[in-house]
């Protein structure tokens, strides 16, 4: 029994570097072109910017959470004669707390607008660079087919002048008409290349493609603009302003919480005494005189919480 081997290789082996080298050698299939609407889906997934202004409000919404959440019980144990059980809660149910979730509500609602006025620009930056394109490739057409007119002028020149009919120098200017149209196709065909990359920058693709093609064409649309009221509708609308509104907003809430520091949240305290009695307290009726209440403030003796005020 005789076995094939081709290079060191079994048939399996060669069969499989066959492959791979097909595989390797297979020329890259160009991708299909995309429309308008397609580039600003992938562009709305992908953008960066856009994926960090998306972030920003999650932070801002976890943010909300925070603000809003009940404050735990704290319960500790004394040890002595006699021992102790006590837990204290505070009653966050005063101006800080008002102040903090109106704060932290106003900023869910700037980092909102922020998210659309990223959205804004970067449809904006992805539509004028996807026509910019379509621009760019026209450009190729025009350019391609001056050369392709200048081609065929050069080659009648050479046969008129071969025939007695033309002098040399028609033939010379049609060379050199030739080659000026070969440049501006090839400074057109880089100007298309470098508007298909930044087309690619914009949506967030990671890898740009050379073969990168689009699916539209240029058109002429009219665009009716009531002058009269653009300045009062930017200011209604544009998210960047709204942002900017809220930010102020949350200014003065935060600057009214640096305030209502100085009235501290009180804490209540609850001490359980298992093994004596107090002598006077308030639950005698519910613990027999076991349980006794307490209350705790802050005392804002030494940090009058002016930097706080100032910072907002």
């Amino acid at each position: 029994m005789c076995r094939i081997v081709w290079g060191g290789m079994g048939v399996w082996g060669a069969a499989l570097a066959a492959l791979s080298l097909s595989i390797a050698l297979a020329p890259v299939r160009a991708q299909s072109p995309r429309t308008l609407r397609e580039v600003e889906a992938f562009a709305l997934r992908n953008n960066l910017d856009i994926l960090v202004a998306r972030t920003m409000v999650d932070s801002a919404q976890a943010e909300r959470r925070l603000a809003g959440a009940l404050p735990n019980p704290v319960v500790s144990g004394i040890p002595g004669n006699p021992n102790q059980l006590s837990a204290e809660l505070p009653l966050d149910l005063g101006l800080q707390r008002i102040y903090r979730t109106r704060a932290s509500a106003q900023g869910v609602s700037a980092t909102t607008h922020t998210l659309n006025d990223a959205i804004r620009q970067v449809l904006l930056a992805v539509r004028t660079a996807y026509y910019d394109a379509l621009l760019a490739d026209a450009i190729v057409g025009v350019r391609r087919e001056q050369r392709d007119i200048v081609r065929q002028l050069l080659e009648a020149d050479s046969v008129r002048f071969r025939d007695g009919d033309a002098p040399e120098r028609n033939v010379g200017k049609s060379e050199l008409e030739l080659a000026r149209a070969e440049a501006n196709l090839t400074r057109s065909q880089a100007d298309r290349l470098s508007a298909a990359l930044n087309l690619q920058g914009l949506m967030g693709i990671r890898h740009p493609s050379r073969e990168f093609s689009l699916d539209d064409s240029l058109r002429f649309t009219a665009v009716v603009l009531p002058t009269d009221s653009l300045l009062a509708w930017a200011l209604q609308n544009r998210p960047d302003l709204l942002a900017a509104s809220d930010r102020l907003t949350q200014s003065h809430s935060l600057k009214s919480l640096a305030a209502s520091a100085l009235f501290p949240t009180p804490v209540a305290t609850l001490v359980y005494q298992p093994n004596d009695a107090f002598d006077r307290n308030l639950l005698a009726t519910f613990g027999g005189r076991k349980l006794s209440l307490g209350l705790a403030i802050e005392v804002p003796l030494f940090n009058w919480y002016g930097g706080a005020r100032a910072r907002a």
